[in-house]
């Protein structure tokens, strides 16, 4: 009885999971998604190196920020393709950051990002941050134009050509 309703959950889980995936796979497209072309809101977090990075001072850069929590075991994947965008371009186009949401903070996350090679900014926030920006669940990313705007959101895992499309696109300045 217990496998069944595990199995149940999981499924649900999967189907709520891939309905939000579809929904936001959708969002941008004809002004559809209120959010897209709207100022990101604003923030000032502390990293994990120390330092604070408020969201003002990226303003000029394509900005993707990567909603994760230590406990969401996609998250993970997205680790790889993360890390291939910051080494592709130079950081003062574009500009990758991480925004954990653990409630625990830097005594989980700073582990788990030396664990699993994490190379660009991680900084520590919070849940209510990442509804601000829209997030139905983790991973979350958003990319966010030069001009501070939101130029594409995406829940679940995102794909390398998908990132590398929506950069193209602001970099060519058709957003």
């Amino acid at each position: 009885m217990r496998r069944i309703r595990f199995a149940i959950l999981a499924l649900a889980l999967a189907l709520a999971l891939a309905l939000a995936g579809l929904v936001l796979s959708s969002c941008g497209e004809g002004g559809e998604d209120p959010l897209i072309g709207n100022a990101a809101p604003t923030f000032q977090l502390p990293e994990l190196r120390g330092a604070e990075i408020a969201l003002s001072q990226l303003r000029g850069r394509i900005v993707i920020i990567d909603f994760w929590a230590t406990w969401c075991p996609p998250c993970l994947f997205q680790i790889p393709i993360l890390n291939a965008i910051r080494e592709s371009y130079p950081a003062d186009e574009v500009f990758v950051l991480g925004i954990a949401v653990d409630v625990e903070g830097a005594a989980a996350v700073a582990p788990y990002a030396e664990e699993n090679g994490i190379g660009y900014p991680v900084l520590l926030g919070d849940e209510d941050l990442a509804i601000r920006f829209g997030a139905p669940g983790f991973p979350y990313l958003v990319v966010l134009g030069p001009d501070g705007k939101l130029a594409y959101r995406h829940a679940g895992v995102v794909g390398l050509s998908d990132l590398q499309e929506q950069i193209a696109t602001l970099r060519d300045g058709d957003h």
